[in-house]
């Protein structure tokens, strides 16, 4: 977490979200970033799985978004599209997260509900106030009833894969693959769980498949002598694992250094968020729909039993194990190569991909440093392979799909609205060429 939210943000303990000293000048900090960094931190003490974890920073971004919008008109409503102008946008994003957040994780209510009351006392009170919170409520209300049933708490049963080569099967934890229902979730901005494309995995008797192996083996084994002290630290730095802010949380964290750097405005991080909250839920689907598409079998499971590929170019290895412990569901895609795509290709689309900045994650306490977006998302895809987690094209897969998600959201979905005179402009463009038609005639 960059030091400037060190003052004031809550902290984990044992009874789950405490609250940590709130400093006065708390009240001046982007209410936006404020709840976004709540949202993480209940994120990671109900251990809320990745893809989860990306719908429901959705449905509070979007929450969030569409409430400001209703006050002053940033771009194109998502489902809310009532006018407050005058409205507090401040109170309307206390409001949206909170009743978002608040049904999106009812475990959390009780410190939820302290945290908001906190923020209502630092931000006032006045007719512009509670405008603001009327915004936000309905707005809330609005997205909530959008993704009410939208297939996210199915429960299709154990998925326990496929004992064919090549195919997934529960690994040395021997844990179910984890959400296979999720490929069927309602999507936020895509058309459906399949309009983009990116790629297909090798066939286990081709040479670049041997290649894959054979590069996951050497650098990503627990006892690896080729993988550098750099890369060992990128594996742990992008984990993400169990109560963690996840690696759509990772993506957040990028989100609020980059505002912080650029100085946005209120209205310029609650689009931000939304983009890039929403491209990271679309990616979730996507991903899932590939995964268990596909049902590619796990390094730890390849490695073990690569006599059983078919491949000249491979050997098993029945001792092999990896530096990080197997997710359990399908290898390909990888779903934070699929994540970090979607983020690295909306933020890019909304501010240009060369950006310098630094996190730290939430589990070491690691800080790397970035000059890029898509500097950082080929790092976290890299530190699969290094983790022994993916094969190769798991990940340069799930970059492309993610990449492509991401430009679609902020394209279509948030797209800002045009400066007055840039509106201005092309009225007057267009009234000359009418102008010069007519004396045509």
């Amino acid at each position: 977490m960059s030091g400037f939210a060190n003052a004031f943000w809550y902290r984990i303990g044992l009874g789950g979200l405490v609250m940590g000293a709130i400093v006065t000048s708390a009240v001046a900090s982007d209410e936006a970033v404020f709840w976004n960094q709540v949202a993480l931190e209940t994120i990671k003490s109900t251990n809320t799985a990745p893809p989860m974890a990306a719908r429901n920073l959705a449905i509070a971004s979007i929450a969030s978004y569409d409430a400001v919008n209703s006050i002053e008109r940033i771009g194109k409503a998502y489902v809310f599209k009532d006018n407050y102008s005058g409205a507090d946008a401040r109170a309307a994003v206390a409001e949206a997260n909170y009743r978002t957040l608040r049904t999106l994780f009812p475990t959390r209510a009780t410190q939820l509900s302290q945290i908001y009351q906190q923020r209502l006392d630092l931000l006032g009170s006045g007719t512009s106030i509670e405008q603001g919170l009327e915004a936000g409520r309905r707005s809330a209300a609005a997205i909530l009833n959008r993704r009410d049933n939208d297939g996210a708490y199915v429960n299709l049963g154990p998925y326990m894969g496929s004992n064919d080569p090549g195919k997934w099967r529960p690994t040395d934890n021997g844990l179910p693959g984890a959400l296979p229902h999720w490929r069927d979730v309602a999507t936020f901005s895509m058309n459906s769980n399949r309009q983009f494309d990116g790629g297909t995995a090798p066939i286990l008797s081709s040479a670049k498949y041997a290649e894959s192996l054979s590069e996951v083996k050497l650098l990503g084994s627990a006892t690896s002598v080729l993988r550098t002290a750099d890369q060992t630290e990128t594996a742990y730095f992008w984990r993400a694992g169990g109560n963690s802010y996840t690696p759509p949380g990772q993506w957040n964290q990028v989100a609020q250094t980059i505002g912080q750097n650029r100085g946005n405005t209120l209205a310029d991080n609650v689009r931000m968020f939304g983009a890039l909250n929403t491209s990271l839920a679309d990616a979730g689907i996507a991903a899932w729909e590939v995964k268990y598409s596909d049902e590619m079998w796990r390094p730890e499971t390849a490695i073990r039993l690569a006599d059983q590929d078919g491949n000249g170019g491979t050997a098993p290895d029945l001792t092999w194990n990896p530096l990080l412990p197997t997710p359990n569901h399908p290898s390909c895609v990888s779903g934070h190569s699929t994540f970090s795509g979607a983020a690295a290709a909306s933020l890019a689309a909304l501010y240009g991909d060369n950006q310098t900045f630094s996190f730290t994650d939430d589990t070491y306490g690691i800080t790397r440093h970035f000059n890029s977006f898509s500097q950082a998302m080929d790092e976290a895809g890299m530190s699969r392979i290094y983790g022994g987690i993916h094969f190769s094209f798991d990940n340069e897969i799930g970059k492309s799909l993610g990449w492509q998600i991401g430009k679609h959201v902020v394209a279509t979905t948030f797209q800002a609205v045009p400066e007055p005179i840039t509106i201005l402009g092309l009225g007057l463009a267009t009234a000359g060429v009418i102008s010069r038609r007519r004396r045509k005639r």
